[in-house]
């Protein structure tokens, strides 16, 4: 084979004129050298407990699976599963008493729970000295009876599961339902949601009855993990757990897969852009042939995108599953711009899928490695661990977690692929739905919750505290883990930070330059996303074979590429498994120090552009922010400008690109994260042969952006949208307080605020999707809080909101037991310490595009053990001052006029967007 070397254009700044730099990067094999160190055992009353020590958190993680879900909901009572996971939260020992859910307000960090077709998931996080409470709580879960939840609270939690569902409930959710009844039949375990209307006329007698067939510890996983000793936790296991010897009195549901027999359905929905799905049978994850069905999906992903790039009418192909874990379905996806050529897209998938039997090394191994890569990444992380460990013992027939799939992936040849192929992707046991838009616009449906029986007004029951704790610092019982962090410089001005874990899978490198979006030219916005987004390496030239075959090497190793884009600064990451971390860092350097714009990559994003010109929904959510950020920041400020247009994006031009890059991706002034599995001294060779090759040209000066100039208020905006099921709120305030010096201050008002919040969510039963938040950036910030209200009581839940938002504007001072358990709250969110190459260098990449030293995050810690009730009522003062207030109303025009009445607002006197029809 003839080998020609073809050097690239010539530029200045840091772009290579020469064949690629390597320094002393080795080719060859290595060894994973990864054992995934779970402990996994069966008790004697059947429970399956999994435990996975992780000592570089101060946290534990407490999971508990449940082998029930909505296939095993009753005839006629569609959601019990879900209802039943909401109900087991409101349980009470006694009456008056917490509920369980206070009880993991009170000693986690963070709880939550799901149910979908196949299981029910608790999780519970907290610190390492709670881990004995936290198995207790759980224990108790499993031992609900239907005393402990009484008709009232009953009543309420089943109106707000069944308001959520409305809430949830769009026009793709109904072409999902469609397309399940289709494909399984509606008696089938997934032939429907996991929620429904039918629940609407569910007891508590049947609940109950559901929780005593299904919740017993024969049917259940526990998993823990994080940093505990196992001693320890086999003791507050068997305390918990020991006597609990009650057993399930109903079976499992079995799950067929779907019959496929080559047929075609046809079906109408409002959606944009006709569109078909081809669904194949897949096998249960866990099963040995799953390796095999990852691997092809991974390769059929690659042959639609190239498809969906080579068709100008394709505006979209995919591959995505369908259904339940036990039965699932490998679905390709393919939408056109011209309704008459469905039927020829689905042909080029089925030809498509066709090549696969056939398929090279150039597309399955790449295939191979990223899936490799997306594996060791969820595996190295704390957060969520207690889920995918729980998969295991449910789903799969062995016991070597992680390290089994990690070995069937690299056993897998293209023999069997192609095999498996060739069973699995057969037209004659295939189902092709197409589906055509019906012409209304594609936004959710009108849907009406069931009249409600009664209205809800409980007292939630709350943390008993002593208030004499406001007036002296709070000592903490745990510290932050001591991540010990390299820091060195480059000749060429670049900073350098190292933070080795020995006992992390994964590396996270990430190269942090110092200027994002506030540095566009502001007829150019989107400029800084798009040079992140479009640079990519030039694999069209020719190289020398040494340099081909190295080249080759690095892109089967998996690095996952990534890019961001925020105000202040532009990332790009590179991440893979530990054992090839110098040569992921090759892939980063090889990206920024050679990338190109290249014509091919520019022209697909233009072709997505185009196809969505024009198509765009009218979002009655941007239409609703453009507003309040309007009135928050003022009009014609950078922060309440749209997102840029497709006219817009489509004037940018390569030369504009290259002139981004060229000024702004410097050494100097930049900053190199490596996180996780790496030998140390190969790093810092690797870092010195590669970017100290970069000049050292000084960086432009740092970026402005003018300050906020809020329009007087209070003010009310009513966004009256026919489609929309529910009444959302969102309340805003323009904020005079410093983000950094008075941070502390901010966590615990953010605290008080939520605390304050949930006590409306849980009194009335009337609110749910509640989040507070501090936005903004260098120009300005505001306090935003949000919430879906149930709409026959949104004018009271809205008065509800905005008076505890007041109280605690001119009280603050004065309701010390709120702060003292907002203080505790700030505190724990500030010293929990989670695990993870990529969650460590996601902190430091914070303290870097902030400019913050590396201690800023121990500084807060120490900071929020000394805030005062002074000091966080003199913040909220500022933060909730009423005439920086903003109320954006969004609903139905009928229940939006009824919420800004009971508000003393009248709607022809506020400001109104009409969206929808």
């Amino acid at each position: 084979m003839a080998v020609v070397l073809s050097l690239a254009t010539s530029c200045t700044g840091m772009r290579s004129v020469r064949s690629p730099r390597f320094g002393s990067l080795e080719q060859g094999k290595r060894d994973y050298g990864i054992d995934h160190g779970i402990a996994l055992m069966r008790a004697k009353n059947g429970m399956r407990i999994a435990l996975m020590q992780d000592t570089r958190t101060n946290l534990v993680g407490v999971d508990v699976r449940y082998l029930v879900g909505a296939a095993e909901d009753p005839p006629g009572r569609t959601g019990m599963a879900h209802l039943v996971e909401h109900l087991l939260f409101t349980a009470r020992a006694e009456p008056g008493g917490p509920t369980i859910s206070d009880e993991l307000s009170d000693t986690a960090l963070s709880h939550n729970a799901w149910t979908n077709s196949d299981e029910t998931h608790y999780t519970a996080m907290g610190f390492e000295d709670q881990l004995a409470k936290l198995v207790s709580i759980e224990a108790r879960r499993m031992q609900v009876t239907c005393d402990q939840i009484d008709a009232a609270t009953f009543e309420r939690e089943r109106d707000v599961v069944l308001a959520e569902d409305t809430w949830r409930h769009t026009s793709h959710e109904t072409l999902h339902d469609e397309l399940i009844a289709t494909l399984w039949g509606r008696k089938h375990p997934y032939g429907h949601r996991v929620s429904s209307k039918e629940i609407a006329q569910a007891t508590r007698e049947e609940a109950c009855a559901f929780i005593a067939s299904h919740y017993a510890p024969d049917r259940s996983i526990l998993v823990i993990t994080g940093n505990f000793r196992t001693e320890a936790a086999m003791k507050a296991v068997t305390a918990a757990f020991g006597k609990l010897m009650r057993r399930s009195t109903a079976g499992r549901t079995p799950v067929e897969p779907a019959v496929l027999i080559g047929e075609t359905s046809t079906h109408s929905a409002d959606i944009d852009e006709a569109t078909a799905f081809i669904f194949f049978n897949a096998p249960s994850w866990g099963t040995s042939q799953w390796m095999q069905h990852e691997l092809l999906s991974a390769m059929l992903r690659t042959e639609l995108y190239t498809l969906d790039e080579r068709e100008e009418w394709i505006t979209d192909a995919g591959v995505m599953q369908f259904g339940g874990v036990r039965a699932p379905l490998l679905t390709a996806v393919v939408s056109v711009s011209e309704p008459a050529r469905l039927n020829e897209a689905v042909e080029k998938v089925f030809a498509a899928a066709a090549t696969l039997v056939n398929e090279s090394k150039e597309v399955s191994e790449p295939a191979r490695a990223r899936l490799r890569t997306r594996l060791v990444s969820t595996y190295d992380a704390f957060m969520g661990a207690g889920s995918w460990i729980a998969d295991f013992p449910q789903y799969s027939s062995h016991d070597g977690f992680f390290v089994e799939e990690l070995a069937a992936l690299d056993r897998t040849t293209l023999v069997e692929v192609a095999m498996y192929a060739n069973a699995t992707l057969d037209r004659t046991h295939s189902h092709v739905a197409l589906v055509r838009p019906s012409g209304k616009q594609a936004l959710t449906t009108r849907a009406e919750v069931p009249t409600r029986r009664r209205e809800h007004d409980l007292q939630p029951w709350r943390t008993p505290v002593d208030p004499s704790e406001a007036s002296r610092p709070l000592d903490t019982r745990v510290s932050r883990v001591a991540n010990k962090v390299e820091e060195m410089m480059l000749r060429n001005g670049m900073r350098v930070l190292l933070a080795h874990d020995p006992h992390s899978p994964l590396v996270d490198a990430r190269v942090v330059f110092p200027y994002g979006s506030a540095a566009e030219p502001v007829d150019r916005r989107g400029l800084a996303k798009l040079t992140a987004h479009l640079l990519a390496n030039d694999t069209a030239r020719l190289y020398r074979r040494v340099d081909a075959e190295r080249i080759d090497f690095a892109r089967e190793l998996g690095t996952q590429l990534d890019t961001g884009v925020g105000e202040r600064a532009t990332v790009f990451t590179a991440r893979g498994v530990a054992t090839f971390a110098d040569w992921h860092l090759w892939r980063l350097f090889w990206l920024l120090d050679a990338g190109i714009f290249p014509d091919d990559v520019v022209a697909a994003f233009h072709k997505s552009l185009r196809e969505s010109h024009g198509k765009e929904e009218e979002d009655a959510d941007a239409r609703g922010d453009e507003a309040l950020r309007a009135r928050l920041f003022g009009a014609g400020h950078p922060y309440a400008q749209r997102a840029p247009g497709t006219a817009e994006l489509l004037s940018i031009s390569i030369p504009e690109l290259e002139a981004f890059r060229e000024s702004y991706y410097r050494a100097n002034g930049a900053t190199l994260i490596v996180s996780g599995g790496f030998d140390v001294a190969v790093m810092k060779r690797t870092i010195e042969e590669l970017f100290g090759s970069w000049d050292g040209e000084a960086p432009p000066p740092p970026v402005t952006v003018p300050p906020g100039a809020p329009e007087k208020g209070p003010g009310w905006v009513a966004v009256l949208d026919e489609d929309a099921t529910q009444v959302s709120v969102k309340i805003g305030f323009s904020t005079t307080s410093d983000p950094i010096r008075d941070v502390a201050a901010r966590q615990v008002l953010r605290a008080i605020l939520e605390d304050r919040v949930r006590v409306v969510r849980e009194g009335l039963g009337a609110t749910y999707n509640v989040s507070v938040d501090y936005i903004g950036g260098i120009g300005g910030g505001a306090l935003l809080v949000t919430s879906d209200l149930e709409r026959d009581r949104s004018g009271k839940a809205l008065v509800a909101l905005v008076n505890e938002l007041v109280a605690v504007q001119t009280r603050a001072s004065t309701l010390t037991e709120d702060f003292v358990r907002a203080r505790r709250r700030a505190l724990g969110r500030a010293l929990a310490d989670s695990a993870g190459a990529t969650v460590l260098a996601n902190e430091l990449e914070a303290t870097v595009s902030m400019s913050l030293p590396l201690s800023f995050f121990d500084a807060q810690v120490s900071e929020i053990t000394v805030t005062t009730p002074d000091v966080v009522a003199a913040v909220a003062a500022a933060d909730l001052a009423r005439e920086r207030m903003v109320v954006v109303i969004h609903g139905p025009r009928d229940a939006v006029k009824a919420t800004l009445e009971a508000a003393d607002q009248r709607l022809e006197l506020v400001q109104q967007l009409v969206v929808g029809r």
